[in-house]
């Protein structure tokens, strides 16, 4: 009796996480009695549904030496994640406003501070590179006849 009470009690907690998850996802409002970090755990449990693109992209930099030269500077050595990490965290998601914009400002602070960590580069480009998605996989259509940039900024 008390195994089946407690199973009830979970389940019912449960399914009151779940809807604050929800109610979040959708009007941006918490239901009360949630810990924040409870709440964020449940929110987050929630981002499958929140979306879903119909491009592969990727954040690129690209660093300028003095000479005019230019080279690809492997981002992977600054943010060490998994590829949906990797986009996830270079696409700045947290920071982008309700029309999903990027956010330029960000991408600002980004190059500057890989300037300071590449001296050798004048100047330090970053790019947001986007291609169609295929069943191949990530990178299978990533060829210069699909792929579109744009400068996001420059340090």
């Amino acid at each position: 009796m008390l195994k089946r009470i407690a199973s009830n009690v979970i389940i019912v907690l449960f399914l009151y996480l779940t809807a604050d998850a929800f109610l979040f996802s959708l009007l941006r409002m918490h239901l009360p009695f949630i810990p924040y970090d409870l709440a964020c755990y449940h929110y987050g449990m929630m981002a499958p549904y929140q979306g879903y693109n119909t491009e592969n992209w990727e954040l690129v930099a690209e660093g300028i030496f003095p000479d005019g030269s230019r080279e690809q500077i492997d981002l992977h050595r600054f943010i060490p994640f998994s590829r949906g990490q990797f986009n996830v965290r270079g696409g700045l998601i947290p920071f982008r406003d309700q029309t999903y914009s990027h956010p330029i400002g960000k991408y600002g602070e980004v190059a500057d501070q890989l300037h300071l960590l590449l001296p050798q580069y004048a100047a330090v480009l970053l790019y947001f590179e986007t291609w169609p998605m295929s069943p191949g996989g990530f990178e299978y259509l990533r060829i210069p006849f699909f792929v579109s940039r744009e400068l996001l900024t420059s340090s």
